[in-house]
This record gives C-alpha cells, sequence and structure tokens, in this order.
C-alpha cells in the first residue's frame, strides 16, 4: 500500500510538471499568434548585411548591393536601396581624397541615419547638403553612412575610423532612443536569429528592451560609453550629435566632448511624423524638420562654415522644440 501511494505521489508530480511545461509552450504559441499577427517587422535589409566578427563594429553593410525595401514594419512603400563600392548607402563610390578645397560632412547612425523606408535623396544626409549648399562657396559633399540597428558604440567607433580615413570635415552623428540603450554591441548570432525567426523575441528586443526596460540610467550609460569613442576621434570639435532621445540631460555628457547637441525628439514622438501608422521612422518630411532643425543649429554655431556668410537661413518649417 505505501508503495503504491509513492508512486500515486511520483506520477502526481509528473503529471503536474507535464501540464506546466505544456501550459507554457501553450502560452508561448498563442502568445506568438497573436504577437505575430499585429507585429510584423521586415528583415529584408539583413540580405545586405555581413557580420565581421574581428571589425570593431561587429557588421557592415555588403559593397554594390541593390533591393527593394518596404520599411521596418513591411508596410511602407516599396523604396529602392543601393549600396556603394565601399559599402554605404550611396548610388555613387566615396574617394578617399577630397575636391581641392572642398568640406566634407559624414553622416553615421542607426536606421534613422540610413534613412529606412525613405529614398536615398530623402535622407537627412541628401537633406542636409540641399539646405548647406547654398550658403557655401566650395565644393560640398554630405555622404550618408548610417548602418541600420547600429548602437551608439558602433557608430561612434566608425566614425572614428572613417573620420580619419576620408578626410572628414564635419561629423553628424543621428540617434534614436531605442539604440543608445545599454553598451551591448548589436551582433548576428543567437539573439538576432531569434529575433528574425520569432515575433515574441521581436517584441522584447524591439519594444519592451528600449521602451521599459531601457530607462534614463541605461541610456546615460550606453551614451557615456560611446562618448568614449567618440573622444578619440581626431575631429571630436567638430561633431554634431542629432539627439532623438528624450534624455535632454544626456546633453551635458556629450558637451564634455565638444560636440554640438540638437534635440529632435519631439519631431520623433509626433505621430505626423511617422512613415507608416506603425512604423515610427520618418517619412520625407519629418526627415526635412529634422534637417532643418540641424542645419539652424549649425548655422548659429559654426562660424568657420557659416560665419562670413551674409545668407540669413528660413527656419519657418522647424518645429520648436
Amino acid at each position: 500500500m505505501k508503495r503504491h501511494r509513492k508512486r500515486t505521489r511520483r506520477w502526481s508530480w509528473r503529471k503536474r510538471a507535464i501540464a506546466a511545461v505544456l501550459g507554457t509552450l501553450g502560452a508561448l504559441v498563442l502568445g506568438e499568434i497573436i504577437v505575430g499577427s499585429i507585429f510584423k517587422m521586415n528583415f529584408e535589409l539583413k540580405a545586405i548585411m555581413a557580420p565581421i566578427p574581428e571589425d570593431e563594429t561587429i557588421y557592415r553593410l555588403k559593397p554594390n548591393q541593390e533591393l527593394i525595401f518596404h520599411g521596418m514594419m513591411h508596410d511602407a512603400p516599396p523604396t529602392l536601396v543601393r549600396t556603394n563600392a565601399e559599402g554605404y548607402r550611396s548610388s555613387e563610390d566615396y574617394a578617399a581624397l577630397k575636391p581641392g578645397d572642398g568640406i566634407r560632412y559624414l553622416v553615421f547612425g542607426d536606421s534613422y541615419a540610413f534613412g529606412s523606408g525613405v529614398a536615398e535623396n530623402e535622407t537627412l544626409a541628401a537633406d542636409l547638403k540641399a539646405l548647406i549648399a547654398p550658403f557655401v562657396d566650395r565644393p560640398l559633399e554630405v555622404w550618408n553612412m548610417g548602418i541600420p540597428g547600429f548602437t551608439g558604440i558602433q557608430s561612434m567607433r566608425l566614425a572614428r575610423m572613417e573620420a580619419e580615413r576620408y578626410h572628414a570635415d564635419k561629423i553628424v552623428l543621428y540617434f534614436n532612443h531605442t539604440d543608445m540603450a545599454g553598451r551591448t554591441l548589436r551582433y548576428y548570432g543567437v539573439a538576432e536569429w531569434l529575433n528574425e525567426h520569432f515575433s515574441l523575441a521581436r517584441f522584447f528586443s524591439y519594444v519592451l528592451r528600449p521602451f521599459v526596460f531601457a530607462n534614463k540610467k541605461d541610456v546615460a550609460l550606453g551614451l557615456r560609453t560611446a562618448a568614449s569613442e567618440l573622444g578619440k576621434t581626431t575631429a571630436a570639435a567638430n561633431i554634431t550629435i542629432v539627439n532623438g532621445s528624450k534624455h535632454k540631460e544626456l546633453d551635458t555628457i556629450l558637451v564634455e566632448y565638444g560636440a554640438l547637441a540638437v534635440h529632435v525628439a519631439d519631431i520623433h514622438n509626433d505621430e505626423s511624423n511617422y512613415l507608416t501608422p506603425r512604423d515610427r521612422h520618418l517619412s520625407p518630411e519629418g526627415y526635412r524638420k529634422v534637417a532643418t532643425r540641424v542645419f539652424n543649429e549649425m548655422y548659429r554655431f559654426d562660424t568657420d562654415l557659416f560665419g562670413t556668410s551674409t545668407k540669413s537661413p528660413s527656419p519657418k518649417t522647424d518645429p520648436a522644440p
């Protein structure tokens, strides 16, 4: 009788364990179905990305690629994405030598700098060039070196390397709040495989992590770590930070390294500037607003470039911060 009771208790424990496992699996499957039906992310751009584990930036864009992209949530108008021979978003190759007395801007950052969902001539780099060109009497180049998914650390490391290689005069670093959180370099391993194949993993990585778990302290830690990379850049005094974060107090970190900080969080958070209702990347009009504000701040503080200009910029399309 005692032996029978022991077997019964042991079987009851096993049944509870099996029921718990099956219940958990059922909840995960149900959650995957529900989240997957409303949170569909697009990984088309991964086709033009190449892991480079030995490189400081972990991965880059493949050179000489072309594809049609439908936005991060797969609900935006199709746009053509091209990469040049150097692996950056441009139809033209980037030459190391500058033309004569020309001036060269390099724009770094994440998918916002890259211009996710908009055409090549609608990105921040293209808009800035159009705004700056009438005010300078020298050859002007503004190059897009944004890479989707880059953290602040990766972008600043890339800026440090490429500023010297391409003899940059000015650097623009454009960040959104979500890609500044924490210090971890984003790379293509197990985490990215899970994000690509499971909606729940994507929901945690792109919604819960940046907006729930990435508090002000996390963002400050990521930004200070990234700023340490900025301090290694020879052109630190000529750097403009385009800050899409809502944490304005973080500018004190950036100013330590001689950077000009421009706030654009209000533009990022205005739904009328979204690419689509579900895709928080900016529309062409949203990028024009960001570019206008950045240009106006540059005009006020960059006396080396604009100090002799007799023209005055028009801030009419720049919403108040």
